[in-house]
């Protein structure tokens, strides 16, 4: 009978007659449950490197009521304390296997069964180890794909075996001689990613690859190998952010920013064009630098001189477009006063005039001539005197009238700009002509006989 059972009973006495009338009634009640007495025989056993089976005998004492489950503690610091692995397995089942460790791992058990009054007291404790790691499987399905012309891009499904312990990484090696010789491209990338993108290739680039899983216990055999070649070259992008700065009155510096696509292959060079025309048309300042240096300097130009430019990059393919057009002006020199006029003549014509001619000077001091200063000079050149201060005019020519015949006069000029008045030309000097005697009038008056003109 189970624990806590009440009947109630009668007996009736049999002869060969037959069964008599029955006794009176008496009834009872078996003892109330306890909980069942511990397993014995507790075992463990290793099964593989991820597995660890139990076995155990049931308690000889089930405490009156039907053993439903086991608790099942587990220790991983060898027996010091225990946590539950199963609360109750709901099952008079007397085996288990405790699954999803790792290579290598000790763990120690105890359990204790369980009927409807509680749980008894635990079992024996017993242990076990799974087996050793080992280096993982191989990676399969290992495949590239070019990403442009700059990258390949490596997928892989991880190894079947991971040796009982986690994978940690991949090294990933790269032939680049089609595969007769690999060297480490990461020799470990840290990572359970099955994923990785090779960069910095140029176009035009095959390699081929071959991946191989790391766990605990060491570096597993190589996958299957993938190849890809990148996309083919082209000309690279255009230049951008090209500036133009003056720098002093005869050079201009640039700089720019390389273009954003090399066209896959490396820049080698920049063609630098210039216009002296406001970009009308360019022509080659420099039709290669044969430098992937973006700056530049333009020498040998002149005071206030402007030039436009545009900048082109070149790779092993051509020359690509140009880049925006940028320009600049040398610096302007300080302005200073003009050099002396030149070849100062001076011829009379007449008696009463003399003409003044000159060539204007051959520097205006970076300022415009505005006028000049004509002096003149009655002693014989020792002192000279403004006969006009300025004339106000760029002309180099003037006329000095109101002379008398057989004058002889000394002149000398000065150009006049904004800044100042010039260091004096040479002298020159004319004398008038001598005066001559009227001409005769083309008619007299006729005279009325006997009347005198009023003439």
């Amino acid at each position: 009978m189970t624990a806590s059972t009440t009947r109630h009973y009668r007996v009736s006495a049999i002869n060969s007659a037959g069964t008599g009338p029955a006794s009176n009634t008496a009834n009872a009640t078996t003892d109330a449950a306890t909980a069942p007495g511990a397993p014995t025989s507790l075992s463990a056993t290793a099964d593989g490197q991820t597995a660890i089976d139990l076995s155990w005998t049931a308690p000889t004492s089930t405490g009156g009521a039907a053993i439903t489950g086991y608790k099942i503690e587990v220790s991983s610091n060898n027996g010091s304390s225990f946590s539950d692995l199963v609360a109750n397995t709901g099952s008079a089942a007397i085996t288990y296997s405790h699954t999803g460790l790792t290579a290598s791992t000790t763990r120690h058990y105890r359990v204790s069964a369980i009927n409807s009054a509680g749980t008894g007291p635990a079992s024996n404790t017993a242990n076990a180890t799974t087996d050793a790691a080992t280096a993982p499987g191989a990676p399969t399905s290992l495949s590239a794909t070019a990403d442009g012309q700059t990258a390949i891009d490596l997928s892989w499904t991880a190894p079947t075996s991971t040796g009982g312990a986690a994978i940690t990484g991949y090294k990933i090696e790269v032939s680049s001689n089609n595969g007769s010789s690999f060297s480490d491209l990461v020799a470990n990338t840290g990572s359970a990613a099955i994923t990785y993108s090779h960069t910095g290739l140029n176009a035009s680039t095959t390699r081929h690859y071959r991946v191989s899983a790391i766990n605990s216990a060491g570096t597993g055999p190589a996958s299957n190998t993938a190849n890809a070649t990148t996309d083919a070259a082209t000309a690279p992008g255009a230049p951008t952010s090209l500036s133009a700065t003056a720098h002093g009155q005869t050079a201009i510096d640039l700089s720019w920013t390389a273009p954003t696509s090399t066209g896959g292959v490396t820049i080698t060079g920049y063609k630098i064009e210039v216009s002296s025309n406001n970009g009308s048309s360019f022509s080659d300042l420099l039709a290669n630098t044969g430098s992937a240096a973006t700056t530049y300097s333009h020498t040998g130009l002149t005071a206030s001189t402007t030039r436009h430019y545009r900048v082109s990059a070149i790779n092993s393919v051509g020359t690509g477009p140009p880049s925006d057009v940028a320009n600049a002006t040398t610096v302007a020199p300080a302005a200073t006063a003009p050099s002396a006029p030149t070849e100062l003549t001076a011829s009379a014509s007449g008696p009463t005039r003399i003409n003044l001619r000159w060539t204007a000077p051959s520097s205006t001091g970076g300022a415009d001539i505005n006028g000049y200063n004509i002096q003149i000079s009655t002693d014989g050149g020792t002192t000279f005197s403004d006969l006009v201060s300025t004339t106000g005019s760029t002309s180099t020519t003037y006329a000095h009238t109101g002379l008398d015949a057989l004058t002889i006069r000394h002149y000398r000029v000065r150009a006049i700009n904004s800044v100042d008045t010039g260091p004096a030309s040479n002298v020159a000097t004319a004398t008038t002509s001598e005066a001559t005697a009227p001409s005769a009038p083309s008619s007299l008056p006729q005279l009325q006989m006997g009347k005198r003109s009023s003439t």
